[in-house]
């Protein structure tokens, strides 16, 4: 009798073993793709975020604060879905057409792009803090595809909510001289250059221009002087 248990008992024991054994590969495998620990502050601004729509998934704000953290995570097919579902939610919101618009951007769809960015400066309903942004990054999806006239448009736009801007003053820069507009662009570097002395992009662009077009240089540093000295009452169109 015990002769013919023994066999049965091994195999019941080989069993056992190989079940524990899936048990502690499943529990590991849990436990290791599961793991929500942040490791960076990135990953904790995309797990709040996540947590934050799974708790409120029909609130827009969220899900446009969930895109952002994919956008800036890399994520860019998840920031699209979660744009996309913001824009449903609260189509009336210009907010949510900005987040589109970025995430398109950085897809490389420009025209896209633009159209939502257009949506978005066409709404009413935020600060003048939001249409400056929406405005410059009108003027970056314009000038990447070649409209430089729409891209100065924009950045002149954008100064509208705040001309001593060095940044967007620069950024003109940077459109007139991709456009080569070489005195433009010069007179611009130095007017940056008058609300942030020490603006390295705009150091830099004075110098490389007055290096490379001497012949403009000093009509430009002439011209500078006059306005400067005589005051300048408007910046959005040197």
């Amino acid at each position: 009798m015990q002769s013919r248990l023994m066999p049965i008992m091994r195999i019941v024991t080989i069993v056992l073993v190989i079940a524990i054994g899936i048990v502690l590969f499943l529990t590991l495998r849990h436990l290791f793709t599961n793991d929500r620990t942040p490791r960076t502050q990135l990953e904790r601004a995309v797990y709040a975020a996540e947590d934050a729509v799974r708790a409120t998934p029909e609130d827009a704000a969220a899900r446009i604060k969930l895109a952002a953290a994919y956008l800036e995570a890399g994520s860019l097919v998840y920031a699209r879905e979660q744009a996309e579902i913001a824009v449903r939610l609260a189509p009336a919101d210009p907010a949510t057409y900005y987040i589109l618009g970025l995430v398109q951007a950085r897809q490389g769809d420009n025209a896209a792009a633009i159209e939502s960015y257009l949506r978005a400066v066409g709404m009413e309903g935020q600060m003048a803090a939001f249409y400056q942004d929406v405005w410059t990054a009108l003027s970056v999806a314009y000038e990447r595809e070649g409209d430089i006239e729409p891209a100065l448009d924009a950045v002149n736009r954008a100064l509208s909510y705040g001309p001593e801007n060095a940044l967007l003053v620069t950024r003109r820069a940077e459109i007139y001289e991709h456009d080569e507009s070489w005195a433009e662009a010069l007179y611009d570097y130095y007017l940056a250059t008058r609300f942030v002395p020490d603006h390295a992009p705009a150091l830099e662009g004075i110098e490389r221009l007055s290096r490379d077009h001497p012949d403009i240089a000093a009509e430009v540093r002439a011209r500078v002087d006059a306005d400067f000295t005589g005051g300048m009452e408007s910046t959005t169109t040197p």
